[in-house]
């Protein structure tokens, strides 16, 4: 068979050029899928970074949360904090004041390289405040046989104090709380219970005669609050009188032992002693009698408490003996617990005069608030995105 002579020009050199062009979308293909490789992987270096100077930006917060400071807050305030993490990190941060108890920490975290690239991660927290946890049902709780007379009021409708922090009220509590709602009565200008309302206006409680409802606080006790009180004052200064906030050099002036805060709002001073909520401490067995002045915070009495006139308190009293209220203008704006330990003489506890018990559990809530702890709600923190 005679061979096909005819010449093929150009083929081996169109064959090499096409192999180039196919090497070379390999190679390129090849860089571009490292390329994007890196890429990805800087990326996600920087969105880790991100999200731990977002973590970070949260464990400051936590570390430093100031109690005061938060209380003072309004509900729905917001207050933001900007924290530089390391390497030109920061996390920009966002805390709300959900309620009285509750707050809500939003931490953006950014991670920048330059111009023109960055990256940003969110993340959230709930922080809430424990605070003790008071078996605070009425106006006032009481162990043993209570009576109350005269022109006062006894009210377990919440109320909150004039010109302070609060959320909303909450529902109406009991008048008087006892064991035995037959140990409760009413005379002269109170007969029929004309002078207490709440819902119901007595209620029967079991645990109101309960030792350990005035003895254990949610782990708490009444003796662990007391070791840790601002004020400790023995039950032989009886009766102290003219209690009122005190200034030192331009500041509230927290060693003075009649300064139990400022209940008013003092407009002359305003904001010095307005966070101040003192435990109070009074020791001793006997009756410390109050007269003149106002107070705010948490009142522990060892022995007997009674209020001689004129004398205002805003905030939980807890009395291991009795409690009497007398003469005028006395006013608790909190609720009283009584455990009448020791009661030898029926009524153990006695409202009289024109003394006024009114629930409120701002002012329960504000002292113990300023006792607080923060701790994270439920679960530590949420990433947002």
């Amino acid at each position: 068979m005679p061979l096909d002579t005819r010449t093929r020009e150009g083929f081996a050199l169109a064959t090499a050029i096409v192999a180039i062009v196919l090497i070379g979308l390999l190679i390129a293909a090849s860089f571009f899928a490292s390329f994007q490789e890196y890429r990805t992987g800087r990326n996600t270096l920087f969105q880790e970074r991100a999200l731990a100077a977002a973590e970070y930006g949260q464990g400051e917060v936590l570390r430093t949360f100031d109690v005061e400071d938060a209380r003072a807050m309004k509900v729905g305030d917001v207050v933001t904090r900007t924290v530089n993490v390391q390497d030109g990190a920061t996390a920009g941060i966002d805390i709300t004041k959900l309620n009285m108890l509750t707050f809500s920490v939003v931490s953006q975290g950014r991670a920048a390289a330059g111009t023109d690239m960055d990256a940003q991660r969110r993340t959230g927290m709930l922080i809430r405040l424990e605070i003790p946890e008071l078996r605070i049902t009425g106006a006032i709780t009481t162990a043993a046989r209570t009576n109350i007379t005269g022109t006062g009021s006894t009210s377990g409708n919440d109320l909150n104090p004039a010109g302070w922090a609060c959320d909303e009220t909450g529902p109406a509590r009991a008048g008087v709380v006892n064991d035995n709602s037959a140990d409760v009565t009413a005379s002269g200008a109170c007969n029929g219970f004309s002078c207490v309302s709440g819902t119901p206006q007595v209620a029967q409680d079991p645990l109101a005669g309960d030792p350990d409802t005035y003895d254990e606080f949610g782990g708490i006790s009444f003796d662990s609050l007391a070791a840790i009180a601002n004020l400790t004052i023995p039950m032989s200064m009886t009766p102290l009188t003219n209690i009122q906030p005190a200034y030192a050099a331009g500041s509230c002036d927290r060693s003075a032992l009649k300064n139990w805060g400022d209940v008013l709002r003092n407009a002359v001073t305003p904001g010095l002693c307005e966070t101040y909520f003192p435990i109070i401490h009074i020791t001793g067995t006997g009756t410390m009698e109050l007269k003149n002045g106002t107070g705010q915070g948490l009142l522990l009495v060892d022995g007997n408490l009674k209020l001689t006139g004129n004398f205002e308190f805003y905030g939980p009293i807890i009395v291991k003996g009795n409690f009497n209220a007398d003469a005028t203008g006395n006013k608790v704006f909190g609720g009283v617990m009584a455990a009448n330990e020791g009661c030898a003489t029926s009524p153990c506890n006695e409202i009289k005069g024109n003394a006024h018990i009114q629930f409120s559990r701002c002012s329960i809530l504000s002292t113990l608030i300023a006792h607080a702890r923060p701790v994270l709600a439920t679960r530590s923190w949420a990433d947002m995105f």
